[in-house]
């Protein structure tokens, strides 16, 4: 389950589908840098990832998640945010998986200077 704090310790709170995405608003009290967004806003076409809880549809859901997890690599890649997991300083990824079967993906991006303003995305 998401915190309060972990609006202060990521850089990236990303939820499958508008629900998710409310209830971080909720959860952290708003959103005020922009950290918080579907992982389709990254793909050409934003849309909610369709929860296969509800359509039996797991491949659709698979295909939605890698079409979003590409398309947020190549946004961070394209602002050179993606640095080798070797270093210090690297792009951590936690999946949490929540009742009823979504799943919040926190990105964290863990240099000591990360502030908000350089490390939001623009929806």
């Amino acid at each position: 389950q998401m915190c309060k704090c972990d609006y202060d310790a990521y850089d990236y709170l990303i939820g499958m589908d508008r629900m998710n995405v409310a209830n971080m608003r909720r959860i952290a009290g708003g959103d005020p840098c922009g950290k918080m967004c579907r992982l389709l806003d990254f793909a050409a076409n934003p849309r909610d990832i369709a929860d296969p809880w509800y359509t039996g549809d797991f491949n659709a859901a698979f295909a939605d998640i890698c079409e979003g997890c590409t398309a947020l690599l190549k946004r961070l890649k394209a602002q050179r945010l993606v640095i080798p997991a070797t270093l210090p300083g690297s792009l951590a990824v936690s999946a949490r998986q929540k009742r009823g079967g979504s799943i919040s993906v926190l990105f964290k991006q863990s240099a000591p200077s990360t502030c908000c303003a350089t490390r939001s995305l623009p929806l």
